[in-house]
């Protein structure tokens, strides 16, 4: 009877496969794989149209968006008024009639050529502007209070920096018509008129004592009227404005002085910029073009270095020869350009731009302090007053005299009013057509329509994309069978669950396999992702070398770590398949063993010439470029320990080993180290420090758990984080079709 081996569960494969698996010795076996069946996709189609209805909706509402950018509309512009004086200022009634009067809006159709030039220029005849101000204007009232009325006036517009100039318009007009409306004379208080805002003394003693207690107080106040008042608040408006744009230019020279580079050149620019003159000690002409022409020179060869150094690597003749012109020009550059001694004249501009920023900012104080002063006094001064024609209002009328005796009607009392605008007319807002009168047909239409491309679409396409099938682990199917070769059996490795993301389960490495891929160099059979680049093995590593890239963003330039709890967990056998795998993929890397204590790297990859190392390098023996070694697989390059005696946390603690970090982070995509274990904690945290990430190598066990978290703390303590682990000799886990018999092996039975 023929021994039973491990089946494989049936492949995606078009037509059925017979495999002959061929076993180190000779035995060989017969497994039958036939295709499932082919059934009707029908959540297909549903995909189809739910993308295609949500890339059209998008669609839809961008189109609509910018449809509507493109409508004709109507744009409002707002501004709030204050308005203060004589009891018919608190009257809001009165103030919209009068800001509505004829004569307030043809004074305003006179105004408009004085605020030229306009984007969609106004009627021409003045009873068509007149009739296009009145249909424009709208006024709503606020609540009075005891100063005055406050009103919203609000002008709809056919343009967005046309509109604030209509409104504009209106407002000057109004407050030209009540400084130039004629005097009116007060009312006197009737039986069912409102109380008034304060008690009103009621003897003819007290009516006359009341108004003089209260010349009293407004002239103890101030001797300045409202409008005196005003003008000196829009002066200091004026000034206030003034030392602002100051301030606003000397904040623009300072942000350009700190911005300025460290070298003359730039310096030298700056000053011409500000308009300064140069200190006698700058370059002459001439050696400022020498020295331009030596920078453009450098800067060409450090453009030329980023170019070839992708290709080439550091240690190529070429790139070393770039760094010595690099050099030469550099020094050509230093010996041109005098040295500066003390500060120059853009240093001394800057101390005099912040002395006087200091002096206008303190201006600004001060004004803003006048500013309150004289708002707080206006609105006091405007009780009183408001106080005083409230008494003349009431004030009962004198008695009749006789016909004979009776004197001609005393004048109108002038009235005065003070209209400020609490807030300034302001741009003009879009409000018609509204925003959703576009959006939603046009989303509508861009659902529908790309719903039914979708739809189309998946009737169209979806039969030519290749179907996904169902596993259908251990059915048999009755086919023509194909022959083909593979391994005996797939090694489907399971480990333990960890606290940390696992990259994959690698089982047990072996050396005695017979190798796919004979090594030149004479590499160890164990590194099995270059001797074995078609089996198992190599698609474990291939997949832990996915899970790492996205675990780091796909970012290129990046440091990791490979360490683990403790010795024997086969860190370095992992780090350097990885690392090939890596390299395999079309990545720059460079695998650097530090891990001083226990070098493995050497006997893996059979280096020669261990006197170039990382130790020569930290002992500045030789240089990097001499130290890294290429080996048969392509985009990897090598940094070996070293041999001889070496003190591991005195050798990676030095300064230099930082900068050797930086370098090769630099010129690699990924540097892989192979770091001591966490168990040693300084060398460890000097790694950590530099590290983009960590790696653990946790071999299987019971104690695989606990062992992993302990690591995973002290790679926090460090100050590092952990990607992810890979679990080392983990134990094969035969697949669930191997239970059951195939018909061609119980044929052969």
């Amino acid at each position: 009877m023929t021994a039973q081996h491990p089946i494989l569960t049936p492949t995606a494969a078009p037509t059925a496969i017979s495999e002959t698996t061929s076993a180190p010795p000779s035995q060989s076996v017969t497994v039958v794989v036939s295709p499932t069946a082919i059934g009707p996709q029908s959540g297909q189609w549903l995909r189809w149209t739910s993308l295609g209805a949500l890339m059209g909706l998008v669609a839809g509402l961008l189109f609509a968006a910018f449809y509507h950018s493109k409508l004709p509309g109507e744009f409002e512009s707002t501004a709030r008024l204050q308005v203060s004086g004589p009891p018919p200022a608190g009257d809001a009634e009165t103030q919209i009639a009068i800001l509505r009067s004829k004569a307030v809006i043809e004074r305003a159709a006179q105004k408009l050529d004085e605020l030229r030039p306009f984007e969609m220029p106004p009627p021409k005849a003045d009873a068509a502007r007149v009739e296009f101000l009145e249909k424009g204007l709208k006024i709503t009232a606020e609540i009075a209070n005891g100063g005055g009325s406050t009103l919203n006036v609000t002008f709809r517009g056919p343009h967005r920096a046309d509109t604030p100039k209509y409104l504009r318009a209106i407002v000057d007009a109004y407050k030209t018509e009540l400084a130039t409306r004629p005097a009116s004379p007060l009312p006197v208080a009737t039986p069912g008129a409102k109380p008034l805002a304060s008690p009103v003394p009621q003897t003819t003693a007290q009516l006359d004592a009341e108004p003089d207690r209260l010349k009293k107080e407004l002239a103890a106040l101030s001797k300045d009227e409202p409008a005196a008042i005003e003008s000196r608040l829009t002066a200091s408006r004026a000034s206030a404005d003034q030392v602002q744009l100051k301030l606003h230019g000397i904040d623009r020279d300072l942000a350009s002085i700190r911005a300025t580079g460290a070298s003359r050149r730039d310096r030298l620019a700056t000053i011409e910029e500000l308009g300064l003159k140069p200190d006698s000690n700058a370059v002459s002409p001439g050696t400022a073009a020498e020295v331009r022409a030596a920078e453009e020179s450098l800067r060409t060869l450090q453009l030329k270095k980023a170019e070839l150094g992708q290709r080439l690597g550091p240690e190529h003749r070429d790139i070393v020869a770039l760094d010595q012109q690099m050099k030469l020009t550099q020094q050509r550059i230093a010996k041109l350009v005098p040295e500066a001694k003390g500060p120059d004249e853009l240093d001394r501009h800057l101390v005099k731009l912040e002395a006087d920023r200091t002096s206008l900012a303190a201006q600004v104080g001060v004004y803003a302090a006048a500013m309150a002063a004289d708002q707080k006094l206006l609105g006091e001064v405007n009780v009183i007053r408001e106080r005083l024609n409230e008494l003349a209002a009431n004030r009962p009328p004198p008695p009749v005299a006789p016909k004979e005796s009776r004197a001609a009607p005393d004048a109108p009392i002038p009235t005065t009013f003070a209209v400020q605008a609490v807030v300034p007319t302001g741009e003009g807002d879009r409000s018609s057509p509204p925003l959703y009168r576009s959006l939603v047909p046009g989303g509508l239409i861009g659902l529908f329509t790309g719903a039914l491309l979708g739809l189309i679409g998946s009737l169209l396409f979806a039969g030519t994309a290749k179907p996904t099938r169902p596993s259908n682990k251990g059915r048999i199917y009755d086919a023509p069978p194909a022959t083909r070769s593979s391994y005996t059996s797939i090694p489907i490795a399971s480990g333990p669950r960890l606290g940390v993301p696992v990259f994959a389960n690698v089982p047990s490495l072996r050396a005695d396999l017979p190798p796919e891929k004979r090594s030149i160099d004479g590499l160890s059979p164990l590194l099995v992702a270059f001797s074995q680049p078609s089996g198992p093995e190599a698609e474990v590593f291939r997949n832990a070398r996915r899970e790492l890239t996205n675990s780091l963003q796909n970012r290129g330039h990046q440091v990791v770590p490979i360490t683990s709890p403790g010795p024997g967990d086969g860190k370095s056998l992992i780090a350097a398949n990885l690392a090939i795998s890596l390299a395999q993929s079309g990545k720059r890397v460079i695998l650097v063993d530090c891990d001083l204590k226990s070098a493995k790297m050497q006997e893996l990859f059979r280096l020669p010439r261990l006197g170039d190392s990382l130790k020569s390098i930290m002992a500045a023996e030789v240089d990097l470029r001499m130290a890294v070694r290429t080996c048969e697989v392509p985009n990897l390059f090598l940094l070996p320990a070293g041999r001889g005696p070496m003190d591991p946390v005195d050798l990676l603690t030095r300064p230099k080993f930082r900068e050797l970090m930086a370098e090769l982070r630099a010129s690699y995509e990924y540097v892989i180290i192979d770091a001591p274990s966490t168990l040693a904690e300084k060398e460890f945290a000097v790694l950590a420090a530099a590290a983009d990430g960590v790696v653990l190598v946790v071999r299987s066990g019971s104690d695989a758990l606990s062992r992993s978290d302990r690591a995973r703390g002290q790679v926090m303590e460090a100050g590092a984080r952990v990607l992810g682990a890979i679990v080392n000799a983990a134990p094969h886990a035969p697949p669930a079709a191997a239970q059951l018999e195939p018909k061609a092996l119980a044929a052969a039975k």
